[in-house]
């Protein structure tokens, strides 16, 4: 926290203020037919009361510092505490707008984002507010500026950026684990998210891949639900998280059975058929000729065989290590094939890097014959 004094004029930030101003935006959200004199009186007391920005300018994110955030958010947290996540997460929602996003105040709502969401998150996360995190994922991917997606990497990466300094991402795991009781909209979120970050997938510990590989075998449905959730359907953004969380999951996949990592076979073994169920479950939505579906089966064999080849041509060698990562993606391709995950979907697919891998390989030698016919 940096030290700055507020203008003697600005009153001081206090738990009893924080919680006054939080009584007052429910009362106001509550009103089924909200008068102008009264929003534009709670936006005035909001941004001046609340957060002490007077004026729109380039310190406006500065300014921010000079309240005690973790004032406030303690105070917005016991707040929320009172609601039912279910009933109330509407209101909730509605809530954010008010607090964290008055009118016609871009810069704000940049400034707020940016110093205090990803803490209040964070905390949340912390305290296992389920009615905060119930409403806050909705809120976030309905998108105030159209740009859920940067607004959820933000407090992902804030998430991640402190538990990974403190050397705690196995605990972080352990919430996002205990999360998915109460709260599993959100705990299914961030962890596609945290493995679509590139700069932080290749850390994840083993932990992180088994709770992954555990959701997906335990319940698909509900990853696939939230991965249309994340982005509409019909929107192409979602058709590549959707190919960046399954391609993350393959190439760890394939990174781990090209080491001798005994410990991570089983936990492999497990998210290649969560793999699939994810793939099983989302094509279930889209209609059987679709481009889309197409694209997921034939983008998910291309890019995993291309990582294979990269790694045979790096050591110029069909050596063990490549034996068994084919013989796991022929398996995948096996299973997917029986499971009608790629039937017909593969026109794209890249035979040449396939036929490097198939002479010789009884199972990948079949899976070619179906393919072509």
């Amino acid at each position: 926290m940096v030290d700055a004094k507020p203008d003697q004029n600005v009153p001081v930030l206090s738990f009893n203020l924080v919680m006054d101003i939080l009584s007052k935006v429910e009362k106001f959200c509550r009103q089924e037919e909200p008068c102008k004199n009264v929003q534009r009186e709670l936006d005035t007391m909001v941004e001046q009361n609340l957060f002490f920005l007077r004026a729109s300018n380039d310190s406006e994110a500065e300014s921010l510092k000079i309240m005690d955030e973790h004032v406030f958010v303690t105070a917005v947290l016991k707040f929320f505490f009172q609601f039912d996540a279910d009933a109330d997460a509407t209101l909730c929602s509605t809530m954010f707008d008010r607090i964290f996003l008055p009118q016609e105040r871009l810069e704000f709502r940049q400034a707020v984002l940016k110093q205090i969401l990803p803490l209040l998150m964070l905390t949340a996360i912390d305290l296992d507010c389920v009615p905060v995190l119930q409403a806050f994922v909705p809120w976030m991917i309905r998108g105030c500026g159209g740009q859920p997606a940067s607004w959820l990497k933000g407090c992902t990466q804030k998430v991640m950026s402190t538990y990974l300094c403190a050397d705690e991402m196995d605990e972080y795991v352990a919430r996002l684990a205990k999360m998915n009781t109460s709260c599993p909209t959100f705990a299914h979120t961030l962890l596609p998210l945290m493995i679509n970050e590139q700069e932080y997938f290749e850390m994840l510990p083993l932990s992180a891949l088994q709770l992954a590989a555990d959701w997906l075998n335990e319940d698909p449905e509900s990853v696939a639900k939230t991965i249309r959730l994340c982005l509409p359907p019909s929107d192409q953004s979602s058709q590549k998280l959707t190919l960046n969380y399954v391609d993350k999951l393959s190439w760890l996949c394939i990174v781990h059975d090209l080491s001798d990592d005994e410990q991570a076979r089983p936990v492999m073994s497990k998210l290649r058929l969560g793999i699939l169920k994810l793939m099983m479950r989302i094509n279930e939505g889209i209609a059987e000729k679709s481009p889309t579906r197409k694209l997921l089966a034939s983008t998910y064999a291309n890019r995993t065989l291309i990582k294979i080849s990269e790694y045979r041509n790096s050591v110029d060698a069909f050596d063990q290590k490549v034996t068994r990562a084919v013989d796991h993606f022929s398996q995948i391709l096996q299973v997917g094939i029986l499971n009608g995950c790629f039937i017909g979907q593969l026109q794209d697919f890249n035979t040449t890097v396939f036929q490097t891998f198939a002479y010789g390989h009884p199972l990948l030698d079949d899976i070619l014959q179906k393919l072509r016919s």
